[in-house]
């Protein structure tokens, strides 16, 4: 029996309970509050996958009984044209089988906005050929300021003018409104390319974004936790 199931990114970690064999609520908890992890999972059993560093995995080892951990040698319920599977994200595997859990029949695309912005294409066939990688929000921020000399380091907001009348607002808009038009622009050329195509937007960095309402786009903010736990009842059978 599975108790919670934890996917630790490179900031937050998400912690779901499972009740009666499904996912409950969701939780996302700053790595540095790890302490309140470590504290909910004592005693219990845990599905595990991880990109934090190795002291906040022997932190819940020594506390909880990790069932299931998704690896590289993990088998995963569809066919890849993935050319460097040693090297792929995990947290894109999860992504990919929690798409293809909705069933849609169509091509899909997963659009995680997060550290980084993730594309990740799977055809109607339900092959994996891959996407792309770009840096996310802090990531341009942090660039920029440790790039130069004078300019300031920043956090998102979702509040941005097209004309940056100062530094403050030049730097806001040319990161949020330039990395909204870069993700509309992808979709755009997917949906040239590909008839049919389910879009499905995720990662914590997306609610500083507002996307056209269109009937092929879907919002699945737990997308990534969701396809960790299809992982694990897809090794456990």
């Amino acid at each position: 029996m599975i108790d919670y199931v934890i996917e630790a990114g490179n900031s937050f970690v998400k912690i779901a309970p499972i009740i009666d064999g499904k996912l409950q609520y969701i939780e996302r908890i700053s790595l540095l509050e790890s302490q309140i992890i470590i504290n909910k999972i004592k005693g219990k059993n845990i599905v595990l996958s991880s990109v934090a560093d190795e002291n906040f995995r022997d932190d819940l080892t020594n506390n909880a009984t990790i069932k299931f951990e998704l690896n590289r040698n993990s088998l995963f319920p569809f066919k890849s044209y993935y050319q460097t599977l040693e090297t792929w994200g995990m947290d894109r595997a999860c992504n990919v089988c929690g798409a293809l859990a909705k069933k849609t029949d169509t091509p899909i695309l997963v659009v995680d906005i997060g550290t980084c912005i993730k594309f990740d294409f799977i055809d109607k066939n339900e092959f994996y050929h891959g996407g792309s990688i770009s840096p996310g929000v802090n990531l341009r921020f942090q660039a920029m300021h440790n790039g130069t000399a004078n300019l300031p380091l920043l956090k998102p907001s979702k509040s941005t003018e097209l004309i940056g009348q100062s530094t403050q607002a030049s730097l806001l808009n040319g990161v949020m409104i330039g990395m909204q038009c870069e993700i509309e622009g992808m979709i755009a050329k997917y949906e040239q390319q590909f008839e049919k195509l389910t879009v499905i937007l995720t990662g914590g960095d997306l609610f500083y974004f507002d996307f056209p309402e269109k009937s092929n786009i879907f919002v699945e903010q737990n997308l990534t936790i969701e396809g960790l736990y299809q992982l694990y009842k897809f090794h456990a059978e």
